[in-house]
């Protein structure tokens, strides 16, 4: 995590806009200064251990907007069917945002290989089944546009990386107990 006025922020500003379409967040010092006081220590290292994983992994907050919309904008920028124009599309756009209402530790957005990554660390905010099963919702949607949607879990020094395998989480039968027990 740079500060803000360092040009190592200015040359990550420029590599996530181009890479990613995501607009980071010119952060005021006194909100970064508060962001570093909340967090503890080992939460911050692990953040750091995620991001030389995935240099273009940011956190929610570090970005203009929110996890869902920065997903809607990829979106968009792919494909004109997500303008949700017409009668119906503030019903459609609602909708679709309901399907990436996430907050993710960390994530990133990648146009040149068409994945979104998501990194969660755990420490403050365990995974769990709700979170996943609203991860995997999001996975079928991107699944269907050709998006590669791929989940990350990290210990809480941002170590021992594991990849989940959402694709084989949805062969489970819908009528297992696991599904029921989540509401589907």
């Amino acid at each position: 995590m740079q500060s803000p006025e360092s040009p190592i922020f200015e040359k990550k500003f420029s590599l996530l806009q181009n890479l990613s379409g995501l607009t980071l967040r010119k952060i005021p010092e006194n909100e970064y200064r508060d962001y570093l006081a909340k967090k503890s220590r080992v939460y911050l290292h692990a953040v750091l251990n995620v991001k030389k994983h995935d240099p273009l992994a940011v956190e929610p907050w570090e970005i203009e907007e929110t996890f869902p919309k920065a997903v809607l904008a990829y979106f968009q920028s792919t494909d004109d069917s997500y303008a949700f124009d017409g009668p119906e599309g503030k019903k459609e756009r609602s909708e679709f945002l309901s399907e990436f209402n996430l907050k993710p530790d960390l994530f990133s957005i990648n146009k040149d290989t068409n994945e979104i990554w998501l990194h969660e660390i755990e420490d403050q905010s365990l995974l769990t089944d709700y979170k996943l099963s609203k991860i995997h919702l999001a996975f079928q949607s991107c699944d269907e546009e050709g998006v590669k949607l791929r989940l990350f879990v990290y210990d809480r020094y941002g170590f021992n990386e594991r990849e989940i395998d959402l694709w084989s989480f949805s062969l489970i039968p819908f009528n297992s107990e696991i599904f029921s027990a989540w509401g589907y």
